[in-house]
């Protein structure tokens, strides 16, 4: 299938999910034992290049030191999606690895508008019963390490990974390979249930990515409960007015 193994597949719906946030998002009391646990937890600490990522660590490490009273659990919750968290632990792992990947000063509101969507895709998954088991989880972790252990190519290697992020092989595999594993397993179950419930084929479509993904993601945009916890005023992103 053409989204079998695709391992970056949310394509981002800024101003959809802009003008939507405004419309359902609120700075309000959150039920904490409602929050979903499932994702594994991550945190720009994970990764030991710290030269690498000026911009990203320093705006986590600044953010939590200024503000202590918002820490819970070692880190921050901006927001929440249906229950699903936002941190700002997540957002700084994911800025952390695009400067130093792809060399560039991640945009934190571009990464938190996609976070939005991917817990949407969440929600589509937990509504519709197909999240991953840790089972499943366990098996797409080995099936990675078979996989990367014949690869040839040093570059496309994890091996390569570890060291620009400098990090170590327990590191990679028991917290950083485990988080995009969960997101990937969860996408994928979300695709099928698009090809199951549409007139979705490749061959009907040049850019299914553009057009099925994101229409079917929309409409549950639309009644998803996007709700503020943080009141860090530089982690509104400009959303709440």
């Amino acid at each position: 299938m053409y989204w079998k193994y695709k391992y970056h597949i949310i394509s981002t719906l800024f101003v959809l999910a802009l003008f939507l946030a405004a419309c359902n998002a609120a700075i309000q009391p959150v039920n904490f034992e409602k929050i979903r646990n499932d994702l594994p937890p991550v945190s720009p600490n994970l990764i030991k290049n710290i030269e690498a990522m000026p911009h990203s660590y320093a705006k986590f490490t600044s953010l939590l030191e200024s503000n202590p009273q918002e820490i819970r659990d070692g880190n921050i919750i901006i927001a929440t999606v249906n229950d699903w968290p936002i941190t700002l632990g997540e957002l700084s792992f994911v800025a952390a690895q695009e400067e130093i990947l792809l060399n560039n000063i991640p945009d934190y509101e571009k990464i938190f508008i996609k976070q939005i969507d991917e817990k949407v895709a969440f929600s589509i998954a937990e509504e519709k019963h197909v999240l991953p088991t840790s089972e499943e989880l366990t098996n797409a972790i080995e099936e990675l390490k078979q996989k990367y252990s014949s690869t040839i190519e040093p570059e496309d290697s994890f091996e390569n990974v570890m060291e620009r992020l400098g990090i170590n092989q327990e590191d990679y595999w028991e917290t950083f390979q485990p988080y995009y594993a969960y997101k990937n397993l969860a996408f994928e179950a979300v695709w099928q249930i698009i090809y199951d419930e549409t007139s979705y084929t490749e061959e009907n479509n040049s850019n299914p990515d553009s057009y099925y993904w994101d229409e079917y993601l929309s409409r549950f945009m639309r009644k998803a409960k996007i709700v503020y916890v943080t009141k860090i005023p530089e982690l509104q992103f400009g959303i709440v007015k």
